[in-house]
């Protein structure tokens, strides 16, 4: 988040229209949020997401990083976000995974455990990375959960398996062997 979207007055109302009748409703944070989440992942809604993205509460920004139909350049803001929470959504959505530059996934491995986690699990849908650099990040990591995450991935590329495979933690070699022999 900026500084400017901290600063930034934000007014959310409810319209309610019935027999002819309308009312406005200001809502609170805790009902926007509540209503992004469950408001349908559909375009018709891209626009709404591409503001909510804006907005200076971490979990409504949370929420709407979560959205398939999130506009690129929401998804481009949302990359920056400083909140870890933000970050975790952006790298459970499909089409981040499409579009992230390599360089900031690399960050996101490094940066956070779970974001790290998320990244392993789907490594081959971030279709803007090297897949092999993603894999030397996790391989060439101290943390060996980070190994671990990758070692646990059904999908892991067979050479990076073999590589987790003589890991010198046992639980990621046993791990990287048991997949290598289901194949």
């Amino acid at each position: 988040m900026t500084k400017q979207q901290e600063k930034q007055q934000w007014k959310v109302t409810l319209n309610v229209e019935a027999d002819g009748q309308s009312m406005s409703y200001p809502i609170g944070v805790d009902l926007l949020r509540s209503i992004i989440s469950s408001c349908s992942d559909t375009e018709a809604n891209s626009t709404l997401f591409e503001i909510m993205a804006q907005h200076p509460a971490a979990g409504i920004r949370q929420e709407v990083a979560s959205k398939e139909f999130l506009p690129e350049n929401a998804r481009a803001r949302l990359s920056e976000d400083t909140e870890m929470a933000v970050l975790r959504n952006l790298c459970s959505n499909g089409k981040f995974r499409r579009f992230a530059s390599e360089n900031l996934v690399l960050e996101l491995i490094t940066k956070d455990k779970d974001c790290a986690e998320m990244i392993a699990s789907w490594i081959e849908e971030f279709q803007n990375c090297d897949t092999d650099v993603l894999a030397e990040a996790f391989l060439s990591s101290t943390d060996p959960e980070r190994r671990w995450f990758l070692a646990n991935n059904y999908s892991t590329p067979t050479k990076v398996l073999k590589r987790l495979s003589a890991d010198p933690d046992p639980g990621i070699a046993a791990e990287a062997k048991k997949r290598l022999a289901e194949r």
